[in-house]
């Protein structure tokens, strides 16, 4: 969707209906209907002017609204909405999720639909054939400023802008000892591969650049020497696909050295997860402190991207009785059809009071795995930390709420409450396979927004209700009920 105004006046025409709303909006339906590009990847870093607005993989959650500041006062010239073609289930509506994911943008930063002036694109990335690659790719909106826009400082990074009548207030220079916690994070960049082949024509190009645009060309090699002109040539360009790179850096957070509560919130601004576990613990660590605890946690997928929170969490709170951990990745890169229940493996199991221990035992897990199909061998990883951990009197699981459990049928081998803690959704919605785990085993479900304490669920002969959402207990699991 180009434009074929000259810029400046497409600049000036954007910036006055910016200010007047003179114009007629865009709606929903008219940016579905617009053509869809397809491309291997987005390239997020080619893009100087723009400011990137996150989606979760497979709902509308955004994931840093705080960007929203940055669009006061800016001329807007184009939004470029991107998403994949992989689907984890079959039959999905990939048209309804990007309706939705519409209407959620429009609530929070309706100036991008009230100016015909700014070219909307919609874009499928291709190149992911598995749920893996399809998380590494960006997902959301790219919304791209006119340039030299104020939202830039001087070293071309994007910085937050100030709102109009406020003032930035001096941080204070005093305050409470502080220590430093390092935590090392993950980082994976895509690059893309590609081969150059170019022949020579036989003509030669003229030094005129006028000439060269207009299609001029000269046979004469002789007069080619003389004048020095330069041989035509013809160049075309192979994809050889992509190359994930993946990179580990150290990043340091200040720590309250008295209370350990963490002083620094950067590590909750502009990240590409939610902060689900964080806000769990905090509202939870009351109840949990009292207890040994172990914790459990999916490594597969982009629930690697969850570590830095429970890793930030025991330095916050001091967790001194929490130092085992048992990460699992379903398999160890196991063929689907050799993933026995019970019996699938991947899974990895640490007692350390270092976070660099834990850290890594984590990634070691991750690099180890696949994931392979949707279904995760959660209940083998909890008894595993049952045994591995016979005195810790509790298990707190970090659980991917878009994943079912493989061995959901062994749930009841697990004696200790465990309390999960499910990650992805809109915090309302919970798969009711973590419903079953933390029901029969006495334990709670948590979410962004829930507390849910199922000690005592069993005993009632009323549903379960969960949100807008009500659940029976019928052969041994939780089941929806459909109305």
């Amino acid at each position: 969707m180009k434009n074929s105004l000259p810029f400046f006046i497409r600049l000036s025409l954007a910036f006055f209906c910016q200010q007047f709303s003179l114009f007629s909006q865009h709606t929903i339906a008219t940016i579905l209907d617009a053509p869809v590009a397809d491309i291997p990847a987005y390239d997020t870093t080619t893009c100087k002017d723009c400011i990137f607005l996150h989606v979760e993989y497979g709902t509308s959650d955004f994931l840093n609204l705080d960007v929203l500041t940055r669009f006061s006062g800016e001329v807007i010239t184009q939004v470029d909405m991107a998403y994949t073609s992989y689907a984890r289930t079959k039959g999905f509506d990939q048209t309804a999720l990007n309706r939705e994911r519409l209407e959620n943008l429009q609530k929070v930063a309706p100036q991008l639909f009230e100016n015909e002036l700014i070219d909307w694109n919609l874009i499928r990335q291709t190149a992911c054939n598995s749920l893996e690659e399809s998380e590494r790719l960006f997902h959301g909106f790219a919304v791209h400023l006119a340039p030299g826009s104020a939202s830039r400082d001087k070293s071309g990074k994007l910085v937050p802008a100030t709102p109009k009548g406020e003032t930035v207030k001096p941080k204070k220079k005093t305050g409470p000892a502080t220590r430093d916690t390092v935590i090392t994070e993950r980082q994976i960049r895509i690059v893309k591969l590609t081969d150059r082949n170019c022949e020579e024509t036989g003509k030669y190009l003229p030094r005129n650049k006028d000439k060269a645009r207009r299609g001029v060309r000269y046979d004469n090699e002789r007069a080619a020497i003389f004048w020095k002109r330069k041989p035509e040539k013809i160049c075309s360009t192979t994809d050889l696909g992509y190359r994930y790179d993946t990179s580990y850096v150290k990043r340091t957070y200040k720590v309250n050295a008295l209370t350990g509560k963490l002083m620094d919130r950067s590590f909750f601004v502009d990240r590409r997860n939610d902060t689900v576990v964080v806000g769990a613990m905090e509202r939870n660590w009351n109840a949990w402190k009292q207890e040994k605890l172990v914790v459990v946690q999916d490594m597969t997928g982009s629930m690697t991207s969850y570590l830095s929170q429970i890793v930030l969490w025991r330095e916050q709170y001091t967790a001194k009785g929490v130092e085992d951990f048992v990460f699992f990745n379903d398999g160890d890169r196991k063929p689907d059809s050799q993933k026995e229940i019970g019996k699938t493996g991947g899974i990895y199991h640490v007692s350390s009071k270092k976070i660099s221990e834990i850290q890594d035992m984590a990634y070691r897990c991750s690099d180890a795995g696949y994931g392979g199909d949707t279904p995760e061998n959660n209940v083998e990883a909890l008894l595993q930390a049952q045994d591995k951990c016979s005195d810790c009197t509790q298990i707190v699981m970090i659980a991917d709420n878009y994943a079912p459990v493989r061995d959901i049928k062994l749930a009841g081998k697990v004696k200790k409450p465990v309390h999960i803690i499910v990650c992805g959704g809109n915090g309302e919605v919970v798969h009711s396979h973590y419903l079953t785990i933390a029901a029969l085993t006495g334990g709670s479900v948590h979410t962004s927004v829930l507390d849910l304490d199922l000690k005592n669920a069993l005993k009632s002969e009323e549903p379960l209700v969960v949100g807008e959402r009500k659940y029976v207990f019928k052969n041994g699991v939780y089941e929806l009920v459909k109305e």
